[in-house]
C-alpha cells in the first residue's frame, strides 16, 4: 500500500504542473472563487426566471462585454 502511495506521489510530482503560489495568485484565486460562488447562488435563486449575462454582471457590479466578465 505504501509503495502505491509513493508511486502516486512520484507521478503527481513529475506529470502535474507545480510551483510555489505567490500571495497575489492566492488572493486572486480566492477572489475568483468567491465571485463564482456568488454567480452560482444568483443563478440558483433566479432559476425560474429568464437569466441574462447582463443581469448577473449587474448583480456582481461587473461590466459585461462579448459574453465575458471584466471587473469594473
Amino acid at each position: 500500500c505504501v509503495t502505491l502511495l509513493n508511486q502516486l506521489f512520484e507521478y503527481t510530482l513529475i506529470h502535474l504542473p507545480n510551483h510555489l503560489v505567490s500571495d497575489d495568485e492566492r488572493i486572486s484565486a480566492k477572489t475568483k472563487g468567491k465571485r463564482m460562488q456568488s454567480i452560482v447562488e444568483y443563478i440558483d435563486e433566479h432559476s425560474s426566471e429568464k437569466l441574462l449575462l447582463a443581469d448577473i454582471a449587474k448583480y456582481l457590479n461587473l461590466d459585461c462585454h462579448l459574453n465575458s466578465f471584466s471587473i469594473c
